[in-house]
């Protein structure tokens, strides 16, 4: 049995989580483990559980919740009774493989080995020690378990200095010494590895910006070592100079070469383009670049001409050759990808920025530019984090363990250039970003771990000053839609208003509201009634709420939509619309109903309509039996409700366009609609189709789907990541 207290405790028996139910249960055992191997009296573990106030029963609910525990642990119990308390007996925790590493490491005969040994024990932590857990006892305990930690890191830094690797280090370096401003040992290892990058300047602002801090918060100066440090870079003393026999190792950090070591050694290659933040994806580039490839090279795409509309010809999609039935084509609607990287775990997300490409992971959000990486930031979330790009900063929401995880989390804003971390605000979830700001929930906590007060804020993502601050009523949660194959790298709120569901259990049930804001100023807009909602969404000045789907007969359920005018809160109009359901009378959710300003697709009776978003009015029905998926501009995607084929038919010319097969997941795109057919995937397929939503001309993308945003649809092939353009079928018309 194994436990694991850095980060979120969690304890493993062959491979399986062990429950571990209660905040009472998992901090009883987490003080046992902190005393691993000593009695823990009786009265300390009533201390750790209540602190100053424990309940009369104390001793009886201590006694009723190790029992618990050990039952939980059954399997390979280490507890067990030692005097008036209780006393755990085990090795099998990360705490005890993190110590003996590092101790490895200390002894280790060269720098090489040193460097791998700590890098290995430090991606043991996961997050705070025992996070989620509020003991004074554990505080404490974690308190000394943190310095042993940063002494790592400081151990480190000093083997990846003597083996040359002071330019891949520093922004890593940089970010640790910003959470960590006292730390002089950190510092001086910043200082030098400025300097030998070439920032000498920056190096000399490292040590005045610390000793203007000691001096005015602590009333000290920097020490001996570091003073002569600064001494010597102002000399450019050849001392400082990398000595010409040290060697850098001849593998890359750890995670970096093992993705690497994926990309298959026929991956073609072409010269990477850097492209402007606000076009994050514009240019032809593969990893890791290469200037030596011209750039036009033709990749083999499937090209699926229904025989409607276009011409390949018109479209711009010249074969080269034909070979079993696969086009060979060059450069037209559909180019080369616009990157490929080395396959990265699910949840992972690549955008391309002016300087390379950001890659996000769960344990670094790293930089890399002409195949070296130039800042990379361990990351210490229990999931892969969410991130935003605004501007020259990066903003980065980190999760932490929690009872009510909407309200723990850590915000971080970070310099795109140098991977510096220049602000961070913690217990805040990000909603998203408009006009240039970062809009953030957060609730405070009350001392029996219920929720608090909640705040709403605007965030400047330079400085992490608010704009502006709404207090929210008690559980507030922002509603927001979770996009199936979401990148982490997000975009910015769908509309100008802040959707917040505000809920409060009462003797007589539950009372749901959502209110709405404005997202420019934070004022409170209109507030309306949020009991057996489904889902909402905003268009122009309309809410639109779908209520809960209801049964009616075989294959079908009903759904009330109620559209209201969102300054206002007055009701506009509301019906009921066809939803459908599974073979077990389940009601399906409901489609994805993108609609517009004016006009909004609805299922009513058998067929898929169009109605006018202000009045409710019909505009047009499809003259057959269908269901409503999507509209985009001016047509309508439906689907048959006998044979699920899709059809797009002209919102004004009542024609229809074209019929496919339908898939599981649709997303339009501009003039492009993605289907999503894991049925189709072959050899050439891997079941991602985009169509023409004018003619049905369609491309066929190889790999599997990983995400798609505005910008990119991403697929995984042979163990790599290929990005292809969004909307390929724009440039067609």
């Amino acid at each position: 049995m194994e436990f694991r207290i850095l980060g979120a405790l969690e304890v493993r028996h062959e491979d399986r989580v062990v429950p571990i139910s209660g905040v009472q249960q998992r901090k009883a055992l987490a003080v046992l483990l902190l005393e691993e191997g000593r009695t823990v009296s009786m009265q300390r573990l009533i201390e750790a559980l209540w602190g100053g106030e424990p309940p009369a029963t104390a001793r009886r609910q201590v006694r009723n919740i190790v029992a618990a525990v050990r039952r939980n642990l059954a399997e390979a119990d280490p507890i067990e009774r030692s005097g008036d308390g209780y006393r755990l007996r085990t090795d099998a925790t990360d705490w005890n493989g993190f110590r003996g590493e590092v101790a490895e490491a200390k002894a280790a005969a060269d720098h090489v080995a040193t460097r791998r040994l700590l890098r290995r024990a430090l991606e043991r932590w996961r997050g705070p020690v025992l996070a989620g857990l509020d003991s004074e006892l554990i505080s404490t305990a974690a308190l000394g378990m943190e310095e042993e930690r940063l002494a790592a890191f400081e151990d480190l830094y000093e083997a990846e200095l003597a083996l040359g690797l002071h330019r891949e280090m520093v922004g890593e370096v940089r970010s640790l010494a910003a959470e960590h401003p006292y730390r002089q040992r950190l510092s001086g290892h910043l200082m030098l590895a400025l300097y030998r990058s070439g920032d000498c300047a920056a190096a000399l602002r490292v040590y005045t910006e610390l000793g203007e801090r000691l001096a005015d918060e602590l009333g000290i100066e920097p020490d001996r070592s570091l003073r002569e440090l600064y001494v010597d870079i102002l000399r450019e003393d050849p001392g400082l100079d990398l000595p010409p026999e040290a060697a850098r190792p001849e593998a890359e950090p750890a995670k970096v070469a093992e993705a690497r070591a994926e990309i298959p050694a026929t991956t073609p290659e072409v010269p990477a383009v850097p492209v402007s933040v606000a076009e994050p994806v514009v240019a032809n580039s593969v990893w890791p670049p290469s200037r030596a490839m011209a750039r036009t090279i033709a990749i083999a795409l499937v090209v699926c001409v229904i025989g409607l509309g276009a011409s390949r010809d018109e479209l711009g999609l010249h074969p080269a050759r034909e070979h079993l039935g696969q086009a060979t084509v060059g450069f037209g609607p559909l180019d080369d990808p616009l990157w490929t990287y080395p396959a990265l775990e699910s949840g992972s997300g690549v955008m391309m920025v002016d300087a390379g490409l950001l890659v996000l992971d769960r344990f670094n959000l790293r930089l890399e530019v002409d195949g070296e990486v130039r800042w990379s930031n361990y990351l210490d979330s229990q999931t892969i984090p969410k991130a935003s790009v605004i501007g020259d900063t990066i903003v980065l929401s980190s999760s932490y363990p929690s009872d009510q995880p909407w309200n723990t989390g850590l915000l971080t804003g970070i310099d795109i250039a140098t991977g510096r971390e220049i602000w961070r605000s913690w217990d805040r979830w990000p909603v998203g970003t408009i006009d240039g700001m970062i809009i953030s929930v957060g609730c405070e906590r009350t001392a029996n771990g219920a929720t608090g007060s909640c705040l709403m804020e605007a965030v400047h993502p330079r400085t992490g000053r608010s704009r502006w601050m709404t207090w929210l009523e008690d559980r507030s949660v922002p509603v927001r839609s979770e996009i199936p194959y979401g990148s982490p790298w997000g975009g910015p709120l769908p509309s100008d208003y802040v959707l917040i569901h505000s809920y409060e259990d009462t003797e007589t049930g539950s009372t749901d509201r959502l209110r709405v804001y404005a997202a420019d100023t934070g004022e409170s807009v209109s507030e309306f009634d949020y009991s057996g909602v489904e889902s909402a969404q905003v268009n122009g000045g309309l809410l639109i709420l779908h209520k809960r789907s209801t049964f009616v007969t075989e294959g079908r359920c009903e759904a009330r939509v109620a559209t209201y005018d969102i300054s206002s809160a007055e009701l506009r109009w509301e019906r009921f619309i066809d939803t459908p359901a599974d073979s077990a009378d389940r009601c399906l959710p409901l489609p994805t109903l993108e609609g517009a300003d004016d006009l909004f697709p609805a299922t009513l009776g058998q067929a898929a309509s169009v109605v006018w978003a202000r009045s409710g009015e019909l505009q047009w029905t499809v003259p057959e039996p269908s269901a409503a998926q999507l509209l985009v501009d001016d047509s309508i995607v439906t689907s048959d409700p006998d044979s699920a084929d899709l059809a797009v038919w002209g919102v004004w010319s009542h024609e229809k366009r074209w019929t496919a097969k339908a898939g599981e997941l649709m997303w339009a795109r501009g003039a492009t609609l993605w289907v999503l057919d894991r049925t189709a995937v072959d050899s050439d397929c891997g079941g991602v189709v985009g169509y023409s939503l004018k003619t049905g001309d369609c491309v066929c993308l190889p790999g599997s789907l990983v995400f798609i945003t505005d910008d990119v649809v991403v697929t995984a092939d042979d163990g790599v990541w290929k990005a292809w353009r969004a909307d390929p079928w724009a440039q067609a018309g």
